[in-house]
């Protein structure tokens, strides 16, 4: 008789859980898509308006408890992509379980896809800079391009990219300022035609930059001078430079005290080993002038001695 009624209700309880019907929300479905090997070489997805969705579904009570997100794929059907643009999609969804479920609900039902094909080029970065104090003359270290990468459509449409702003040095030395890259649809940025790229979808190899301004003086026509490995200027008897002069940009810190910039010294250093013969020497002026002084003599890049 105990046997009788413990399997009575036993034979209740399983009743209830496979006969009580149960509808219950999984979220953080991840969303995949099938993109068959023709397509993926031409067109890329840039961006999706949602990578997750929620799934409802209706069904025993025992049978949807055991469920979890992880049993569930959702997919978008990419096989035909023929077109790039923004463009809605279908999410299908299905259960790895063989169970008698009714998925009632997919949300979202759709996903808006942007897709293109892919594209990089390399644009000039051009800048614009107003300089305080004035009267100086202001190198900078800006780079001359930047690589962009993403949606053909946007990328075609991109011109140039610009950096500017107001640059002020306190002691007329040495800055550092950060900038921004902007993106335009014209060569001209300051054209009352241009207008900027919105860049959501496209990928710059470095967005901003550091950009260094040195602040210098204009000296013209400034003479070279020689100087031995042991510190002793050389008679200008004894060499000749070709050409004799150069227009330079120095720093402040360069001029003596009467704030003039005398000469351009010429270290013979390692080659001073051959006194009372002569040679002659043929350098760049970057390697002469070194990294604090810069050359402003147009077409010159040599020097002979």
């Amino acid at each position: 008789k105990v046997l009788f009624i413990v399997s009575v209700v036993f034979a209740f309880i399983f009743w209830i859980l496979t006969s009580d019907n149960i509808t219950k929300t999984f979220t953080e479905v991840q969303v995949k898509y099938n993109i068959p090997e023709s397509v993926s070489q031409e067109f890329e997805i840039f961006s999706a308006s949602d990578e997750f969705v929620s799934v409802t579904v209706d069904g025993k009570r025992v049978a949807v408890d055991a469920l979890s997100s992880e049993n569930f794929t959702a997919t978008v059907d990419l096989s035909g992509v023929n077109e790039t643009g923004e463009k809605s999609f279908n999410v299908n969804v299905k259960c790895s379980e063989n169970l008698s479920l009714d998925i009632s609900r997919v949300e979202p039902a759709n996903i808006t896809l942007m897709i293109d094909r892919p594209m990089t080029k390399t644009i000039e970065l051009k800048s614009d800079f107003s300089y305080s104090p004035a009267g100086y003359y202001v190198d900078n270290n800006v780079p001359e391009s930047v690589e962009i990468s993403g949606p053909e459509s946007y990328v075609k449409q991109v011109k140039c990219a610009f950096i500017g702003g107001n640059v002020n040095s306190r002691d007329s030395s040495t800055v550092t300022n950060n900038y921004k890259i902007t993106l335009y649809d014209n060569e001209d940025p300051h054209s009352p035609d241009a207008k900027v790229i919105d860049n959501e979808y496209i990928t710059l190899s470095y967005s901003d930059v550091d950009v260094t301004f040195k602040y210098l003086l204009l000296k013209e026509s400034v003479p070279f001078s020689v100087v031995s490995d042991d510190g002793i200027e050389v008679s200008s008897k004894y060499f000749s430079v070709t050409p004799t002069t150069l227009n330079v940009a120095v720093p402040e810190t360069a001029l003596d005290e009467n704030g003039e910039f005398l000469s351009l010294p010429i270290d013979i250093g390692r080659i001073s080993q051959y006194r009372n013969e002569s040679y002659i020497v043929t350098a760049d002026v970057a390697d002469v002038l070194g990294d604090d002084i810069i050359n402003k003599s147009d077409g010159i890049e040599k020097i002979r001695y």
